[in-house]
């Protein structure tokens, strides 16, 4: 029963005894003040009870108030913990851009302690000169924008600055802190010091350059290697015409047709007499017929060998152009026809694959020009070019095909060229090695050309990949090639 009702029951019963007791009847209140003691009682041990339960629920309520207290206390302390271990720079602005919070790390790179640190304006205290020296205003800071706008900010390649006055490249990301109805109540910037990573940067941009001149250099001698290469398989037919050549005026018949014509000058007064009756002299006429007819082979010989030797200085000629021509572009983007560029690999390596009986089969379609590097697109080529050359020497299909296929995708945004050859074909296990440093499967090969060929895709912006089904099943090397993007720096 609620004590509520208890206690309205109490007073009742109260009034009625003393009513009674007014009328002078003692009896009836007597049985009253009985009950009315029971439930003085009952009133009591309820009040208790109620009493008892509201001081264990008071007691509870502390030990829980206690235990978060406890568990409050725990929480700053791993969350401090954590703070202090991590190596990027914390600290926690207030709206009026006061430093509220500092993190040990952040003390260190400033070099402050963090009880200096603490009510320090943040923009006046690390971040109010730019890197080059000009004053940074505090209302173009991208921390004090964040305050204002709500927005969190990352910055790369901005500077914060020491209290002995030195400075150092930061990496930052300000995050706006709100409560619950949203409103701002500062800022957490977390930094880190990027001198290191800058220093790594420029070491390995410095060691790019190093590695892009070496394959240029590398290039250049492979160039000159194909170009004397093929001049010297051009000068060998060349050798072997002057032999033919040679050969046949050493035993032309011209020293004969001087000894005929030597008699025949010592019968000048009775020639006709001479060639018609003496015995020796009736055999001049056809003697001559012969000589005449040997003359006329040896003469379509010795023509037919000179067009060859003509042919193989033209054609010493346009590989030497070929290579001066690349040569003076080396590095410079220029405007480039890249099917134009491809006939040029080919030209310089035209005798060998002819001399192999080599099938060049063009599948061409409308490509665009691009801005690119001639001698690094040659090179690719050249590369490609004899690396599937080799393959084909080393195959045992015939014919001997060598495809060149060009085409865009992507909308036109990329170039795509394939070589294809229908070779000794690539193991699986090559595959993901082939571009390696120094990796060939030639027995003579330095393992330099594709690589080489890879770096200068990836500095074009583009990429080179292989592909073959496996062993004797020929090979396709793709370069891509950006047709609206610029080259990547070197």
């Amino acid at each position: 029963m609620p004590l509520n009702v208890v206690i309205a029951l109490l007073l009742i019963l109260i009034g009625w005894s003393l009513a009674y007791v007014r009328q002078g009847n003692w009896g009836l209140p007597l049985i009253f003040s009985l009950v009315c003691l029971a439930l003085f009682l009952g009133l009591v041990w309820l009040v208790a009870r109620q009493l008892h339960g509201h001081i264990r629920s008071l007691e509870q309520a502390r030990l829980e108030a206690e235990s978060s207290r406890q568990n409050l206390y725990q929480l700053q302390r791993r969350q401090e913990m954590i703070f202090n271990a991590i190596s990027e720079g914390i600290h926690w602005i207030d709206c009026a851009g006061k430093i509220i919070y500092e993190n040990p790390a952040a003390a260190r790179m400033l070099g402050w302690e963090v009880a200096e640190l603490m009510g320090k304006p943040a923009h006046a205290t690390m971040h109010h000169t730019h890197a080059d020296g000009t004053p940074y205003p505090k209302h173009e800071c991208h921390i004090y924008a964040g305050l204002h706008d709500g927005q969190m900010r990352q910055v790369s390649d901005e500077v914060f600055w020491r209290k002995d006055g030195t400075s150092f490249p930061v990496e930052y990301t300000s995050t706006p802190l709100r409560d619950d109805n949203g409103r701002i109540l500062g800022c957490v910037v977390v930094f880190t010091d990027i001198t290191r990573r800058r220093q790594a940067a420029a070491e390995l941009e410095a060691a790019n350059r190093r590695l892009l001149e070496a394959s240029r250099q590398a290039g250049k001698a492979e160039i000159a290697t194909s170009v004397l290469h093929n001049v010297g398989n051009v000068l060998n037919s060349l050798n072997v015409s002057v032999n033919v050549v040679t050969s046949k005026v050493h035993d032309s018949s011209v020293g004969n047709l001087s000894k005929a014509v030597g008699l025949m000058t010592q019968h000048t007064q009775d020639i006709g007499a001479y060639l018609s009756q003496d015995k020796q002299g009736r055999q001049i006429p056809a003697f001559l017929q012969t000589v005449a007819k040997v003359m006329s082979e040896e003469q379509g010989i010795l023509l037919q060998e000179m067009a060859t030797v003509a042919q193989s200085v033209e054609h010493i000629k346009q590989i030497i152009h070929v290579q001066q021509s690349d040569a003076k572009n080396m590095g410079v983007a220029e405007m480039i026809n890249v099917v134009s560029l491809l006939e040029d690999a080919l030209r310089i390596n035209s005798y060998s694959l002819e001399s192999n009986q080599v099938q060049i089969i063009r599948e061409f379609s409308h490509v665009p020009t691009i801005t690119s590097d001639r001698h690094a697109i040659l090179q690719i080529f050249i590369n490609l070019i004899s690396n599937a050359k080799h393959a084909l020497m080393g195959g045992t299909l015939t014919p001997k095909r060598l495809i060149l296929r060009s085409d865009v995708r992507d909308e036109g945004h990329w170039l795509r060229i394939q070589i294809a050859d229908n070779g000794m074909g690539i193991d699986p296990a090559n595959l993901a090695r082939i571009f390696n440093h120094g990796f060939t499967t030639k027995q003579n090969g330095h393992g330099f050309g594709l690589h080489s060929s890879a770096r200068y895709a990836q500095q074009l912006g583009g990429s080179l990949t292989a592909y073959s089904d496996g062993p004797g099943q020929g090979a396709t090397f793709t370069l891509e090639l950006p047709v609206t993007k610029a080259l990547v720096p070197a």
